[in-house]
């Protein structure tokens, strides 16, 4: 699926896309500082199990980009520009441990 979906956005609109420096900032202005606090909220009432814990902010904290390109599509939203901020989400990927680290307690 999300082969298909990258392949019907062309190229060169998503290049363009990626050159909104406003977009962008947004993007990683709200994916790094609000959705961490937002995973940690939803899972103050979760068991304090560490592999429930992990399990659920991984699921939190990583983008799952496929789905997102896909609904903003079908939602008729601007595919392009979400497309063009993955690269921006590779941020959550990289501070996934520093997370867990700091949300699990565990050391």
């Amino acid at each position: 699926m999300l082969h298909v979906t990258f392949l019907g956005i062309l190229s060169v609109r998503t290049c363009r896309a990626f050159a909104n420096d406003r977009f962008t900032a947004a993007a990683l202005g709200t994916n790094s500082p609000v959705v961490p606090v937002v995973a940690r909220g939803l899972t103050r009432f979760l068991p304090s199990a560490p592999v429930g814990l992990v399990g659920a902010f991984t699921v939190l904290l990583t983008p799952c980009i496929d789905h997102v390109v896909t609904f903003t599509e079908l939602a008729g939203g601007d595919a392009e520009r979400v497309t063009a901020a993955t690269p921006a989400l590779v941020v959550q990927l990289v501070l996934l441990p520093s997370y867990l680290w700091l949300f699990t307690g565990r050391r």
